[in-house]
């Protein structure tokens, strides 16, 4: 709510506010589910989930690319959009994006992959 009252974010505020919903209609604040999620909320749930998985928390090690990337890939179609997840890896490992992951800031890794999976060459027909 904070958000969509200020002019410059209010088109990413609907991005902010669903991107913690899950494609099998598990996640929250409303439980949408699959295509009822907005598609750059489902990109970003994707990559912002990848990026939390391969930095260290305080409670955690981070996890090798790797590794997130089969995290991904086992929860997709029901906490991911499958078809974002197969763009998404593919874009990983065709342009080599591992050299970024793990680094911060974590800017250079969305610099590079948000303008490519955002593009309609990323979504084969």
């Amino acid at each position: 709510h904070i958000i969509s009252n200020i002019a410059h974010f209010r088109e990413v505020s609907s991005i902010i506010h669903f991107h913690h919903e899950r494609f099998d209609g598990s996640g929250y604040p409303l439980g949408l589910r699959g295509d009822a999620i907005p598609l750059h909320a489902r990109l970003v749930a994707v990559c912002d989930s990848f990026d939390a998985m391969t930095h260290a928390r305080p409670w955690r090690e981070a996890k090798a690319a790797l590794a997130a990337m089969d995290e991904l890939e086992s929860q997709a179609g029901t906490g991911y959009d499958p078809d974002i997840v197969r763009a998404f890896l593919e874009v990983v490992e065709r342009e080599m994006l591992d050299r970024f992951i793990g680094q911060k800031p974590t800017e250079q890794f969305y610099q590079t992959t948000m303008p490519i999976l955002a593009s309609p060459e990323a979504w084969p027909e």
